[in-house]
């Protein structure tokens, strides 16, 4: 279904004014976080009443007042993003990370700043592991969850948004994704992580006719897994297996590959905050090293240099 496009009168909403915008800046973190909850679930909400919008279209003539929902649901996500961006704008870590970050926006930006409170984060081992980014942290049944689920949600949506800037030339973290991934899959088919491939498969209960099974366990050609990424095309979800007689020789799953480079640039990323963070809250610098070696890097990586936002 087509975006609504009907005006605030028809739907007898009410437009997000200059008054209050400007009240929006004044929020404190608390009421931040609620902000960005409720943009969300506005989101989500007609992300579904669109979906069942188009299937009753799809069945039966549209009707004026599927239609009327949606364009509500559309425009209260709209008027609370208005209301975050003002808030984000007037909060000096989120303006640094949408100058230094192509790729995060206003909503991602306040999201880091509401969930994060640097004052509890001496190192950026703490954000990591507050984001569910330490793979040592983990969630015991019946224990309270030991990471912010709205945080870790908003890490996965930033690297996501980088895997559609591979070819802008200011996509800093963009790149550094990339070259990451590169380096993963080079350890993935000489071997080296066949020991965590296996590890896998103790994690959970597999679809042995899967896919993933089939990576995990040895079974996909490892030269045709070669020739597909030299050549740039994307792996199809069934893969080719290798001849019958050859032995095993497991690997992680692509999707696995992607979300390790993805979280190994997000970590980056939340290193310069922090350190950045630690900076204006202390005006001091923050305890070095700060842990870029911990991401595999011999030297340390500095910051991009601030952009020019539109």
């Amino acid at each position: 279904m087509n975006e609504p496009s009907n005006t605030v009168e028809e739907v007898g909403l009410i437009k997000l004014g200059k008054d209050l915008k400007a009240l929006s800046t004044g929020m404190d973190r608390d009421q931040a976080k609620m902000m960005i909850r409720a943009y969300y679930s506005a989101q989500e909400d007609r992300m579904r009443r669109g979906k069942q919008s188009s299937g009753a279209a799809s069945r039966y003539q549209p009707h004026a007042v599927l239609d009327f929902f949606e364009a509500q649901s559309l425009f209260q996500e709209r008027q609370v993003a208005s209301a975050v961006t003002c808030w984000a704008e007037s909060q000096p870590m989120a303006r640094w990370a949408m100058d230094h970050a192509v790729g995060v926006g206003p909503i991602l930006a306040a999201g880091l700043v509401a969930f994060i409170d640097i004052t509890k984060a001496p190192t950026v081992g703490h954000i990591w592991r507050f984001a569910g980014l330490d793979p040592t942290s983990k969630w015991s049944e019946g224990k309270k969850r030991p990471w912010c689920a709205a945080l870790k949600t908003t890490c996965w949506k930033i690297w996501q948004s980088w895997l559609k800037l591979k070819h802008n030339p200011n996509a800093f973290y963009a790149h550094q994704f990339s070259a990451r991934r590169k380096l993963e899959w080079d350890r993935n088919l000489s071997g080296e992580l066949a020991g965590q491939a296996t590890q896998q498969l103790g994690c959970k209960n597999w679809d042995r006719k899967g896919p993933a099974y089939q990576w995990l366990t040895g079974k996909v050609d490892r030269e045709w897994a070669r020739n597909r990424l030299e050549s740039g095309e994307q792996f199809p979800e069934q893969p080719v297996l290798a001849p019958e007689g050859t032995e095993p020789f497991p690997m992680l799953p692509p999707g696995h590959i992607q979300s390790r480079a993805g979280r190994w640039a997000v970590k980056l990323f939340l290193a310069h905050w922090h350190a950045e963070a630690y900076r204006q809250h202390y005006n001091a610098e923050p305890p070095f090293p700060y842990p870029i070696a911990i991401l595999g890097h011999a030297h340390q990586v500095p910051a991009p240099a601030a952009r020019q936002r539109k």
